[in-house]
């Protein structure tokens, strides 16, 4: 497949995706388990970092496609002078920079405690040098992680719906019910289900995956086709040299 900006970012969200299923299971005999740890201390924080790390990628991602987008679409020959592979692959670098900085925590304050016949895999600030660690960690995954993201998608977002009205591109409700509908949040076990399925998603958004699937399905038909004329001009030529 042709390296261009849009497989630059599925790229991005495939390799955050794989990484997320292959730390999943741990997560899941511990849920399995009512939440009894039954790993190390470096297994817990590991494991947390590398969920909350698939998070803020994911997160940042699907905010650069969206200001993407939005530029493509408001500016289009800004963009294809300077929206190259390089530029992208910059962009997917700096992200999972910052999302590796803001997972931080789960590497510092992450640790076992026995509680109630159980040892739990949780967030312990003792050491936090009297600091309100627990509150500026909360604050920093809420506004960081959530509101500005969610914030620039639905900006973007709207722009485009703007622009695309403006050139009677929509004359239906339809693009706004797509958009309102991608951007509505799926529950805990939707999103771990997503991991498995974007990659094949990335694979059938490629551009040659769509042509070499036209093509196959097209030769098919014609395939069919040909072979009933051959039937049809067999059974007629049958029955024209049968004896009357």
């Amino acid at each position: 497949m042709k390296r261009t900006v849009n497989t630059t970012w599925f790229l991005g969200l495939a390799i955050a995706d794989f990484v997320f299923c292959v730390f999943l299971p741990f997560t899941i005999v511990n849920v399995a388990r009512d939440k009894d740890w039954l790993f190390d201390i470096h297994m817990c924080r590991a494991i947390s970092f590398i969920l909350l790390l698939n998070m803020y990628v994911s997160v940042f991602l699907l905010t650069v496609i969206s200001v993407d987008r939005c530029v493509v679409v408001t500016f289009p020959i800004w963009s294809q002078n300077h929206r190259t592979v390089r530029v992208a692959s910059f962009v997917v670098l700096v992200a999972w920079v910052s999302s590796t900085v803001l997972s931080l925590p789960s590497l510092l304050f992450r640790d076992i405690q026995p509680l109630h016949k159980k040892v739990l895999c949780i967030y312990n600030y003792k050491n936090s040098l009297g600091l309100p660690a627990h509150e500026m960690v909360v604050f920093m995954r809420f506004i960081v992680g959530f509101l500005l993201p969610f914030m620039l998608i639905v900006l973007c977002y709207s722009i485009v719906a703007w622009k695309l009205k403006s050139r009677n591109l929509a004359k239906s409700s339809r693009p706004l019910k797509i958009m309102l509908h991608n951007s509505h949040f799926c529950c805990l076990n939707v999103a771990s289900a997503n991991r498995f399925l974007n990659p094949i998603l990335y694979v059938f958004m490629g551009t040659e995956f769509k042509g070499i699937l036209r093509q196959s399905i097209f030769s098919r038909l014609k395939k069919a086709e040909d072979s009933q004329i051959t039937a049809r001009s067999t059974m007629s030529k049958s029955q024209n040299s049968a004896p009357l």
